[in-house]
């Protein structure tokens, strides 16, 4: 199953996303865990070694112990999200959620109500409703429908 993990969901999935959004913004990203030495010899190890009841990679955390303070990887896993609420945050000021109503990359599409927009952008910035992922979708598509 490590080996299915590898060839498919990190080779297929994974990675190009790192190097797609990596290489948009000019980066090299290396993943050390990946390094061929080392996840050959991972890949050799015992399933009893690689899980235990405490959210499993025993060996790792073994390792990781004699170099860092055990509060950095002894916690709940928790996946990266965007700060949307930070980002849009209700009454933030500033036009620019109105000016996505008139957007002419939004507009001229045909797709979207402006009217609409501009009441989702005014009831977000009067805080009566959080519309952050709307208006960060809309966002998004302004810019993909600015570059084609």
């Amino acid at each position: 199953m490590r080996l299915v993990d590898v060839s498919s969901y990190l080779a297929d999935c994974l990675m190009p996303k790192i190097d797609v959004a990596t290489m948009a913004h000019g980066l090299e990203a290396r993943a050390p865990l990946l390094d061929q030495e080392v996840l050959e010899f991972a890949l050799g190890l015992p399933d009893r070694w690689l899980l235990d009841g405490n959210g499993g990679k025993p060996v790792l955390k073994a390792l990781l112990r004699r170099f860092l303070p055990v509060a950095l990887f002894e916690r709940p896993k928790h996946g990266f999200s965007v700060p949307l609420q930070v980002w849009f945050g209700a009454g933030a000021r500033g036009a620019w959620a109105d000016e996505l109503a008139d957007s002419e990359a939004l507009r001229d599409r045909g797709w979207l109500n402006p009217t609409g927009i501009r009441a989702i952008a005014r009831e977000h910035r009067d805080g009566v409703r959080d519309h952050s992922q709307r208006l960060y979708n809309l966002v998004v598509l302004r810019e993909w429908l600015n570059q084609r």
